[in-house]
């Protein structure tokens, strides 16, 4: 455990910056600088809505999957525990 946490801490130190501009997200949707700023303050703020709408998205997925987990968890988490 303190393996991983010490790898966590090197990989995601606490001033991470992100590593893409605007421009590479503009450059890669076709969209213009315009209609990012439209929509989002920064890429932070872009990448908050997507995680925000990432989440919304799977929540319904594991709902569905509790009562499969519960009465079946060996067939979905082979290993020992």
């Amino acid at each position: 455990m303190k393996n991983i946490t010490r790898w966590k801490s090197k990989i995601f130190p606490a001033n991470t910056k992100i590593l893409f501009t605007v421009q590479d997200l503009v450059n890669y949707s076709g969209l213009s600088r315009a209609t990012f700023y439209r929509n989002y303050i920064d890429k932070e703020d872009f990448l908050e809505k997507l995680m925000n709408d990432l989440i919304d998205g799977l929540l319904p997925l594991l709902k569905g999957l509790l009562p499969n987990i519960r009465t079946n968890w060996r067939a979905i988490f082979p290993y020992p525990l």
